[in-house]
């Protein structure tokens, strides 16, 4: 978060050598709130990293509504902590209806391939996942 309110590149200091990075969202920094995909990041990381590889693991919207449910009560510490943490309007709310879930991460499918198609020095990764296999990564 600090490196995009300084101009810096997004993972400067980030990285200890590592060459992969996934999920880099900020659940609750300081009370804020911040994840790339909502917040400008992409953006700030195609500049930095022109030639990077996005990986984006995808799954049938209902079985993903279903893994965020389950895992860790995921989804509902999203939907709450938008309130607490500086995220208005990033997730649907916590009284949102498993199917406005289905749309707001078709949404986010959808932003993240748009995003990459937009800027072709990126190389773009999708990776099926199916229950089985989300059951591993779960």
């Amino acid at each position: 978060l600090e490196n995009t309110q300084t101009n810096t590149p997004i993972l400067h200091k980030c990285d200890n050598g590592a060459r992969v990075f996934t999920d880099i969202g900020v659940y609750r920094h300081r009370k804020r709130c911040y994840y790339p995909q909502f917040h400008g990041g992409l953006e700030l990381f195609a500049q930095a990293y022109p030639r990077a590889t996005i990986m984006l693991a995808v799954r049938n919207s209902t079985q993903w509504v279903t893994s965020a449910s389950n895992y860790r009560h995921l989804k509902l510490r999203w939907a709450n902590g938008q309130k607490k943490n500086g995220c208005p309007g990033s997730f649907p709310s916590p009284n949102a209806e498993d199917g406005e879930w289905e749309e707001f991460y078709e949404r986010h499918t959808r932003k993240v391939r748009d995003f990459v198609v937009g800027h072709p020095t990126l190389t773009y990764v999708e990776v099926l996942l199916n229950d089985e296999i989300g059951d591993v990564v779960d």
